[in-house]
């Protein structure tokens, strides 16, 4: 919820104007359901352990590389969203 929020909220200030007032919308992206993350986030709800908030070891085995993934994506994603696509990114988890 917090990564679809940060995309809308990207996507919102992209387009807006330089005195605009309107509040920001959330609209689109209902294919991030909890069913159709895209999936180095979905792998990341399985490994507790990677968060920073956990104050487990701190081991990040395989996280970081999950991280890097991620990031590609939404970069995928804003770029789409900036060439007027869908914003759909293409690696989901099913």
């Amino acid at each position: 919820l917090l990564a679809w929020r940060q995309l809308e909220l990207l996507a919102g200030l992209r387009q807006r104007g330089h005195a605009a007032q309107q509040p920001l919308r959330a609209e689109g992206r209902e294919h991030w359901t909890a069913e159709r993350l895209p999936r180095p986030l979905a792998r990341a709800r399985h490994h507790p352990e990677w968060s920073s908030l956990n104050p487990a070891d701190g081991s990040m085995q395989g996280g970081q590389e999950a991280v890097a993934r991620l990031a590609a994506e939404l970069q995928k994603t804003l770029e789409s969203d900036s060439a007027g696509g869908a914003g759909q990114a293409a690696d989901h988890e099913d």
